[in-house]
């Protein structure tokens, strides 16, 4: 049988090269009414200059075949949300930087979602 359980991610795309590939969370298993939350710690837009990391890529939505890139709107703390069928990803954070898996560089966000487990 399946369990379900909260997940609450915090998941760095680092500049030089963080990216998601386009994908949808759908699995006939999850709840019907599953709803994904999203909420953006740094991002490119922003009235602190601390939070204002990367300059290039970020969240995207896929509509009709058509790419609407979504951090061109947000600011840091805000709260996305959206279902589990629509198609998104995230495009390169920054490709022509170096890759610095050092240091909490980039797109940093709080994901907030379901979790699907198998227990015997």
């Amino acid at each position: 049988p399946y369990h379900f359980c909260d997940l609450v991610r915090m998941i760095q795309y680092p500049s030089g090269g963080g990216f998601l590939n386009s994908h949808n969370d759908y699995d006939p298993f999850y709840p019907k009414s599953m709803i994904n939350v999203l909420m953006p710690i740094t991002s490119k837009i922003s009235k602190k200059k601390s939070l204002k990391t990367y300059k290039q890529g970020g969240l995207y939505y896929k509509i009709r075949k058509r790419l609407f890139l979504i951090d061109d709107y947000i600011e840091p703390g805000d709260l996305i949300f959206h279902n589990q069928k629509i198609d998104h990803g995230v495009k390169t954070i920054d490709p022509y930087q170096n890759l610095n898996l050092y240091s909490l560089n980039g797109r940093v966000t709080l994901n907030f979602s379901i979790g699907k487990f198998y227990i015997r």
